[in-house]
Order: C-alpha cells, then structure tokens, then sequence
C-alpha cells in the first residue's frame, strides 16, 4: 500500500422526527466534477488520490468557496493513478489575485 491524499468534506445533516429535529455531523470525501458538478462519496476508496500538494490547492480552494473541507490521508495500490494537477481531476486552476496579475 502506497499513501497518497484526498480530500475529506465535512457538513452537517438535518434529522427530523415528528416535530423533533437535531443535526448530525456528516463526512465525505472529493471524487471529481461531472457536468461542472462537484461530485462526492462516503467511501474511502471511491475518492480521488492526490499528491499532497494538489491535495492542500483543492482544499484552500473549496473553503474560499464556503465550504468546510481537509486533506486526509489515503491509502492505494501501487498501481493507482495519484492526480498531480487541478485540470487532471476536472478543476479549474487556481485564479491569481488581483494584485499578482497586475504585477506581471
């Protein structure tokens, strides 16, 4: 087993009861985009393998969008694709500050 990273989302489910309702903590994993759709799973092996430095883009880039997410360990087989860029797993690349662009 080799280890690579994924991205684990974190979210809160509404249960309800008759009147009665409570939240209940709720995780899941990053697995792609399809039709510009971020796509997601409960299952560990079902997530997207990615090297640590694509790992931490996704996620500085899914909590500037809102949303409450972390780089997890994950565990593959030698033979598994590990994505090494945003573009292989469907994303878009980062956007440089304003600032940044004005500078070059």
């Amino acid at each position: 087993m080799e280890t690579c990273y994924g991205v684990k989302l974190h979210a809160t489910k509404k249960m309800k009861e008759g009147t009665r309702e409570w939240s209940v903590p709720f995780f899941s994993y990053y697995s792609g985009r399809k039709n510009g759709q971020l796509q997601t799973t409960a299952n560990h092996y079902a997530a997207t393998p990615l090297t640590k430095n694509l790992a931490e883009q996704l996620t500085q880039k899914l909590v500037s969008s809102g949303l409450d997410a972390a780089v997890c360990d994950l565990f593959a087989d030698p033979e598994t694709l590990i994505h090494k860029n945003l573009i292989d797993i469907g994303e878009e690349p980062l956007q440089q500050n304003r600032a940044a662009r004005m500078i070059q």
